[in-house]
């Protein structure tokens, strides 16, 4: 199965997807009192397809909106000046993934923002 087509991403002890609730959140490890209004950062460092990643997530109406993934591979050595170089390796990994932008469930991309110079993996489900 084409995990990702499906939009469904499974990381070191959870599995995250469209249906992932913030109910079904507070029965996993990661939950400590956190609500569901902002963005919860995801303990430890995560992996997912051979990768390590600072992993956050965000819910719309009790629904899971919004996974970020923020790629710290061993063999990533840069520092905050040079954070857009990180959007190149995003770019690269979803590549190796064979990654469309939208699917029917939402879309994934790679960004940099330069106002808060972050380079991140978006995953973004649709309502």
């Amino acid at each position: 199965m084409d995990y990702i087509s499906e939009g469904m991403f499974a990381f070191n002890e959870i599995t995250l997807n469209k249906e992932f609730s913030f109910s079904d959140f507070k029965k996993t490890k990661y939950y400590n009192n956190q609500d569901n209004k902002r963005e919860i950062k995801l303990g430890n460092i995560q992996i997912f397809e051979n990768h390590k990643f600072i992993v956050t997530i965000r819910f719309d109406d009790d629904l899971l909106s919004l996974i970020t993934l923020y790629c710290i591979d061993d063999n990533i050595n840069l520092d905050f000046e040079h954070e857009s170089e990180r959007k190149k390796i995003h770019d690269l990994i979803l590549k190796e993934w064979g990654v469309q932008k939208k699917y029917n469930w939402g879309l994934i991309e790679s960004i940099y923002e330069p106002r808060s110079n972050a380079a991140l993996i978006l995953i973004e489900y649709s309502k």
